[in-house]
C-alpha cells in the first residue's frame, strides 16, 4: 500500500487555484476536525470553552450563505479565540497542544479573512497534522532519535486518515463540489482528528 504524504506546497498551490469561498470552506472542514480535541482537553483539564470555538465556527460557516463579517467583527472573534486558547506554561497534559492547534487554525482563517493570504488557510490544514504528529510521537512513545521517525509517524494510521481526508477534500471541491456541502462530506463534525 502506498502511503499518503502531506505536501504543504502543493496544498498551497491547489488551494490558490480555488475560489474564495471553496478556499474558506477547505479552511472551515480543518478547523472541524480540530475542535474534538479541544473538547477532550477541557474535559481532562477542566479548563476552556469549546462554545467560543464552536460560535465562531458557525459564524464563519455562515459566510458560505452570502452573510458578512466586518474587520471590527473579525477581530473581535480572533480576540476571544486567543482568550480560550490554553497556555502550554499553564498545562502539560498530551492534549494542550492539541487544544491550542485548534484555536489557531480558527484564527488563521480569521486572519485569512483579514487580509486574503491563502498560506493562513494552509496553515489550518498544518495545524491538523501537527496534532497528529505530537499525539502519535506520545502514544507510540516514539523517541525523537528515532533514524525513521518521520516515516514512522507519516505511515501511523492517524496521519495517513488526516492527510487522505484533506486531500479527498481538496479533490472534491476541485472537481465542482460546492464550498456549502463540504460541511457535510467527510463527516466533518466528528470526535477530533486524534480519535481513532
Amino acid at each position: 500500500m502506498t502511503l499518503l504524504e502531506y505536501d504543504k506546497d502543493s496544498l498551497q498551490k491547489r488551494l490558490s487555484s480555488l475560489p474564495h469561498e471553496k478556499r474558506l470552506a477547505f479552511g472551515l472542514s480543518c478547523c472541524e476536525r480540530l475542535i474534538g480535541n479541544y473538547v477532550a482537553f477541557r474535559k481532562d483539564e477542566g479548563w476552556g470553552d469549546e462554545t467560543v470555538l464552536r460560535t465562531t465556527l458557525e459564524r464563519l460557516w455562515s459566510l458560505l450563505s452570502g452573510h458578512i463579517l466586518r474587520p471590527k467583527e473579525i477581530a473581535e472573534l480572533t480576540n476571544n479565540c486567543e482568550a480560550v486558547a490554553p497556555n502550554s506554561d499553564n498545562f502539560d497534559a498530551l492534549l494542550t497542544s492539541a487544544a491550542q492547534d485548534a484555536v489557531f487554525a480558527i484564527c488563521s482563517v480569521l486572519d485569512y479573512l483579514a487580509d486574503g493570504e491563502v498560506s493562513r488557510l494552509a496553515r489550518t490544514s498544518g495545524y491538523a497534522i501537527d496534532s497528529i504528529d505530537l499525539y502519535v510521537q506520545e502514544i507510540e512513545s516514539m523517541s525523537a532519535n528515532l533514524p525513521d521517525l518521520e516515516e514512522r509517524i507519516r505511515a501511523h494510521p492517524l496521519m495517513q486518515r488526516e492527510i487522505g481526508h484533506q486531500y479527498r477534500t481538496l479533490e472534491f471541491l476541485e472537481e465542482g463540489g460546492s464550498a456549502s456541502q463540504v460541511r457535510e462530506f467527510g463527516d466533518v463534525k466528528g470526535e477530533g482528528n486524534l480519535e481513532k
